[in-house]
Formats: structure tokens, C-alpha cells, sequence
């Protein structure tokens, strides 16, 4: 009787482990499938926003404002396009410090990022537009990368981890098309922000 319950229980851990590895792989894939719908979209947000400041840079008197602002979207622009990169290297070739790095890459993003939310001297109807594209280029890309920790456990075998990268498979509040419709709507609302739409 004791080896039957024994023989039960073992199976039951294998079948568990399975279970969560092949949890592990499926938080992986919807997490990947995001990247690849959603890392483009935000790239092209960058370029909105140079496009935008590009316009206020042939005023003199938001000039300085224009360069520090296109400074920065740059560097948000070159750094999505290395998360990007490293993303794609991780599809190819699935290494766990790789993610990693890309928790690092993203992290850098954010915080350049956060940098378009400060105060460049520009009058409040000039910089609230901005601000509101960059709050909403943010919060999305923040909302995708909050997976990478979760997806590390997972990946490391983590029981609880592996759980946690399940719960949140679908991290995206919004997908792609309903994310450049709110970009739009805010470019729209602005005639400053002119040819900024995606």
C-alpha cells in the first residue's frame, strides 16, 4: 500500500513539473508574440516624437528646449531598437542571461523614457502634448517588460515563478491597434504635434 502511494506521488510530481515547464514555454511564446507586435509600435513612437520636436526646433525661442528633447528621444529610439535586437537574438537562440540583459536594455529605456517628462522650458501647451505621448510610450512599454522577472523564474524552473508568468500571458492592457489609436488621438488633439501619427 505504501508503494502504491509512493508510485502515485511520484507521478504526480512529474506530471507537475511537465506542467509547469510547459507553462514556462507558453508564458515565454505569448511574451515574445507581444514583443514582436508591440516592440515595433514602440519604435515608431520614438520617431513620432523626433518628427514632433523637429517641428518646434525652427522656432528660436524653443530651440534649446527642441535639441535636449531630441537628444533624449534619440537615445530612446536607439535603445528600443537594441531591445528589439536582443529580443530577436532570444527567439533565435534562448539563453537565460540574455534575458538578463534585456531586463537591463529595457530598464535604460524607461528611465530615458521618463527623462521626456521633465521640465524642458517649454510653455504648457507646447510640452503637455509631449508629456502625454511619452506618459502613455511609458506606461505601455513598462507594462510589457513587468513580465521579464516572472519570465526568469520561469525559465530557471521556478514553481512559483512559472505560476506568476501564466497568470499575466495576455500582459498587454491594450494591443498594438488600440495603442496607436490613443497616440493618434493625442496627436490629433494638438496641432502642434503635427505629422506625429503612427
Amino acid at each position: 500500500m505504501k508503494r502504491n502511494w509512493m508510485t502515485t506521488l511520484g507521478l504526480a510530481l512529474v506530471a507537475m513539473a511537465a506542467c509547469m515547464f510547459l507553462t514556462a514555454c507558453a508564458g515565454l511564446a505569448a511574451w515574445l508574440s507581444e514583443a514582436n507586435a508591440m516592440l515595433p509600435v514602440f519604435l515608431a513612437s520614438a520617431g513620432s516624437i523626433l518628427t514632433a520636436v523637429g517641428q518646434l526646433s525652427g522656432n528660436p525661442a524653443l530651440a534649446a528646449a527642441a535639441a535636449n528633447l531630441a537628444k533624449i528621444g534619440t537615445e530612446v529610439q536607439n535603445g528600443i531598437k537594441t531591445v528589439q535586437a536582443m529580443v530577436a537574438e532570444y527567439e533565435a537562440h534562448p539563453e537565460p542571461t540574455l534575458l538578463t540583459q534585456i531586463e537591463e536594455a529595457v530598464q535604460s529605456v524607461n528611465n530615458n523614457i521618463g527623462a521626456l517628462l521633465g521640465d524642458f522650458g517649454l510653455p504648457t501647451e507646447v510640452s503637455a502634448p509631449f508629456v502625454a505621448l511619452a506618459q502613455l510610450l511609458l506606461s505601455q512599454f513598462e507594462t510589457w517588460a513587468a513580465l521579464i522577472p516572472a519570465l526568469k523564474a520561469a525559465v530557471a524552473k521556478d514553481v512559483v515563478g512559472a505560476k506568476l508568468a501564466v497568470s499575466n500571458l495576455k500582459a498587454m492592457p491594450i494591443t498594438a491597434d488600440e495603442y496607436k489609436s490613443q497616440w493618434n488621438a493625442i496627436v490629433d488633439a494638438s496641432p502642434a504635434l503635427g505629422a506625429a501619427k503612427l
